[in-house]
């Protein structure tokens, strides 16, 4: 069977153990694509798949801790979300899960409105005990943030990282990946 074929069938469990057990140039590669480092990628993508899981069995999200919590990025990979690192809770809550699947999504998809469509949403979450956008870590000025403050060229700036430009600059220095 076609590896192309086999990943459709996948879950995304099994997509991070593929990721943590590729081979060190193959996850290069494979970050290099989201302007990412291999490990940063690898963490996300358990981020990912440990809040999907949460939400496909609905159980508690949102003020429950996240497990597998996103790697903090260098400053040269994921500038904008670099802020999740100036606090432990903004990756132990689904503040920071939800900044990682926004840069994914930007990534994958430049033209999307869905980083503005989800700050709108946890904007408009509605006042209850014990349920606040702060419970989710929103802190005050999270929705300042460039993950979420899209202006126009944002995705084009993204794409333009200075991850992008630093391994396409040093590309002879990576070895070719093995068979």
């Amino acid at each position: 069977m076609p590896i192309w074929t086999a990943v459709e069938a996948w879950d995304f469990g099994t997509l991070s153990w593929l990721l943590k057990m590729a081979h060190a140039n193959d996850r290069a590669a494979i970050a290099k694509r989201y302007g990412l480092l291999p490990n940063t990628l690898v963490s996300w993508i358990k981020t990912l798949a440990f809040v999907r899981n949460i939400s496909a069995h609905h159980a508690r999200l949102w003020n429950a801790g996240i497990i597998n919590q996103p790697l903090v990025p260098k400053p040269f990979e994921a500038p904008q979300l670099v802020h999740i690192g100036s606090d432990l809770e903004r990756r132990t809550r689904v503040c920071g899960a939800a900044a990682v699947a926004s840069y994914f999504v930007v990534r994958i998809n430049p033209g999307t409105s869905w980083p503005s469509r989800m700050k709108a949403h946890w904007q408009a979450f509605p006042a209850m005990p014990f349920g606040s956008p702060i419970q989710g870590d929103f802190l005050a000025g999270w929705d300042a943030e460039a993950i979420w403050a899209r202006s126009k060229g944002f995705a084009a700036r993204l794409c333009r990282s200075r991850l992008y430009r630093h391994i396409s600059a040093n590309r002879a220095t990576v070895p070719a990946s093995q068979p």
